[in-house]
């Protein structure tokens, strides 16, 4: 909040000053009032959830809106998971890519872009709200409009004991690492009753397969002009590299966020341009 500038009555100002400090800080006390109440409306508007309510506080965070509550986002038969796993003390699930990018002449792949599923989808709170319209997506969701079964003890479970965190333990190579094929990028551990959760989460976290292309082709064309770079272009000027492949993916995209979260996987290997 904003600070108070000048204690009433301290030495060496003349009355006539210390009424104008008086005024401004009765206007900053209010200006701090008003802020304050602007953060409880804000924080109101927070306990209902993702299902369709703005929100403000993330959007200041730089976080993204969700178009459907986060008890929906996931394959549909992960969200019956729950029901086919045993009991178990402690379980792990992990993400690779199986095949290498076509034509490339080789099966490594930079691995890009999980942070922002982290930070957008995995470590938001969910709410009771969320669980109420998750509930009444899935209740028309099976076959003929019939209710589909999904995990609602335990999410109902981690809103309260986990503070609405999702209780997984999400682990990943640093953005950027060159992995061959069939290296596990992340691993998902779940423990205890929660351990059938631990696939719950893998259908927003193999998203990454699009900005890991992106960075992986803007590696491969690097690479290529990096070579012509060897053989014609003087040592003093090899700066230039960084801005020679000029990305306008801008344009191709399906919405602002697909350039905003993903297309920036050239960026990770050092293009500027």
């Amino acid at each position: 909040l904003i600070r108070t500038k000048l204690a009433k009555g301290e030495p060496g100002h003349s009355s006539d000053h210390m009424t104008s400090l008086e005024a401004e800080n009765k206007k900053l006390r209010e200006a701090n009032e008003s802020l304050a109440n602007a953060i409880r409306a804000m924080t109101e508007k927070l306990k209902g959830g993702s299902s369709g309510v703005p929100y403000p506080l993330e959007l200041v965070a730089g976080l993204r809106t969700l178009e459907c509550p986060l008890g929906v986002l996931t394959d549909s038969y992960k969200a019956g998971h729950f029901l086919m796993y045993p009991e178990a003390k402690s379980m792990t699930a992990y993400g690779e890519f199986r095949e290498p990018m076509k034509g490339m002449n080789d099966n490594r792949l930079v691995f890009y872009g999980i942070q922002y599923y982290i930070d957008n989808f995995v470590a938001r709170k969910w709410t009771v709200a969320d669980i109420e319209a998750a509930k009444k997506f899935y209740s028309t969701h099976n076959a003929g409009y019939t209710p589909f079964k999904f995990p609602e003890d335990l999410f109902r479970k981690f809103v309260a004991e986990n503070d609405g965190y999702f209780p997984v333990k999400i682990e990943a190579l640093p953005e950027g690492s060159v992995i061959y094929v069939h290296t596990p990028v992340f691993i998902i551990t779940a423990s205890d009753e929660y351990s059938r959760l631990v696939t719950f989460l893998e259908t927003i976290l193999t998203m990454v397969w699009y900005p890991s292309c992106v960075a992986t082709l803007s590696r491969y064309t690097k690479d290529a002009i990096k070579a012509a770079f060897d053989k014609s272009v003087d040592e003093d000027c090899q700066w230039l590299l960084q801005g020679k492949l000029h990305d306008f993916g801008f344009r191709g995209c399906t919405c602002v966020e697909q350039v905003r979260g993903w297309r920036k996987g050239g960026l990770c290997i050092g293009l500027m341009g």
